[in-house]
């Protein structure tokens, strides 16, 4: 209760980016050389939230950002102007189309009247990879905390997406992990009424 979110950190081949969310949003941008060269690195601020900034794993300098808004997949990316500043511009704001989109409720543990937090239908760590965006978020499904995760193009239509639920318990705080070869590993955690907090993944291969 009262807490203030971390914020979250992404980057591409040319930048990294920092999204601060507590309070005054902000996104921090600077150039991945002068920050791994150890000498003092120029930072734009772009004022207000691009949203949270992904991992870029393909071999490209732009980076992106991806956010929830209502109904809507909004993609922006970072690039560079002719005068050599950063700039953004939003590049996918289209409606998801979901049926399980609202934020999870809370769960319980074993030997406690305590819930838990299940996390956040806004994810926490993104991956550009094969020219897509992949994320997995954890939302309310007939009033259980179930996970999903998605593939999606960076125009911001779906490749595929897929939904791990039970409703005899609660999937909660999930992250995601793919390679080159697109297999899929998407992490989480098991919480019911019999059972302490446990660690779980899933893989497609």
């Amino acid at each position: 209760p009262n807490g203030v979110d971390g914020g979250g950190i992404g980057f591409s081949k040319k930048w990294i980016g920092y999204s601060f969310p507590g309070g005054e949003e902000n996104t921090f941008i600077m150039r991945m050389g002068e920050a791994k060269s150890g000498e003092q690195a120029t930072v734009y601020h772009f004022k207000g939230s691009l949203g949270h900034p992904v991992f870029t794993q393909d071999d490209i300098d732009d980076l992106y950002f991806f956010k929830i808004e209502g109904e809507h997949f909004v993609i922006t990316k970072v690039t560079e102007g002719e005068n050599g500043e950063p700039y953004s511009q939003i590049v996918s704001n289209k409606k998801h189309g979901l049926d399980y989109i609202d934020y999870p409720p809370r769960s319980p543990q074993k030997n406690t009247d305590q819930l838990t937090s299940s996390g956040d239908r806004n994810p926490k760590n993104l991956i550009l990879q094969s020219n897509c965006i992949w994320f997995s978020q954890a939302v309310n499904y007939e009033g259980n905390s179930a996970v999903q995760w998605h593939q999606i193009k960076l125009d911001g239509s779906f490749v595929q997406t897929g939904l791990i639920h039970n409703q005899d318990t609660n999937y909660i705080q999930t992250t995601i992990a793919v390679n080159k070869a697109n297999d899929v590993l998407i992490g989480f955690q098991e919480t019911n009424n019999n059972m302490f907090i446990s660690p779980r993944f899933v893989y497609r291969k």
